[in-house]
């Protein structure tokens, strides 16, 4: 299994496409490794010269879909959102509100747990529609040593063109999940948990092979030297 440990996401994203293009496995159109472990201790920080490489190379497009899917509660024309999956699984039941309340309530617990997939519809529309089972099956919280920390588990991560904004997004979302349990309970009056660290577990996690030419370029800029 192999690991990335990064302070801030834009390292995050450059040292995992750093470690495809020279581990990588050739599977189809794509270069891939299996199970990989990225975990960011900052998810709050950033790097503007990393980003703007990735701005300037992929650009804004992936940064705007993606965070449609982490906060928008509307349906998408071209994939289901993973808030409305959050808020709403299976249109009836508020998985994250009642996940927090149970943070609230009762921090050291272990069943802080939301799921994103959802086995009957999406396993049928595999068959269909192209794309159309989330990337993100689940996410986990924890609050330890005062700490709100998160893993979210993706079965596929294009990590070249997705992962530096689902980095970020999980970032933003952990902040939005953070405010939300000082809302009520102990924690509003102590105000005593802060921000931990985001783990990303990617099952498969890949670079396509005509993308390779320009990673490899990037990587040569060595910009977190």
């Amino acid at each position: 299994m192999d690991c990335v440990n990064a302070q801030n996401p834009a390292e995050a994203w450059l040292s995992a496409c750093s470690l495809l293009a020279s581990k990588g496995k050739k599977v189809g159109n794509n270069v891939e490794l299996d199970n990989l472990i990225v975990l960011i201790n900052k998810p709050l920080m950033d790097n503007l010269k990393i980003s703007q490489v990735y701005l300037q190379t992929v650009g804004q497009e992936y940064f705007d879909r993606v965070n449609q899917l982490m906060f928008s509660t509307k349906p998408l024309k071209w994939k289901t959102s993973y808030r409305s999956r959050l808020v709403a699984w299976n249109n009836e039941f508020d998985q994250l509100n009642e996940v927090i309340s149970i943070m609230q309530k009762k921090p050291g617990s272990k069943t802080l747990t939301c799921i994103v997939n959802n086995p009957p519809k999406d396993l049928r529309r595999v068959h269909t529609i192209a794309a159309s089972m989330p990337c993100l099956t689940a996410i986990d919280f924890r609050i330890r040593n005062n700490l709100l920390s998160m893993t979210a588990y993706f079965r596929s991560q294009d990590v070249f063109r997705i992962g530096y904004p689902d980095y970020i997004n999980m970032g933003k979302f952990l902040k939005e999940t953070h405010a939300h349990i000082l809302s009520e309970g102990t924690f509003a009056k102590e105000k005593s948990v802060g921000l931990g660290e985001i783990t990303f577990h990617i099952v498969s996690a890949f670079i396509r092979q005509k993308d390779m030419k320009v990673v490899k370029e990037i990587i040569n800029l060595k910009l977190s030297s």
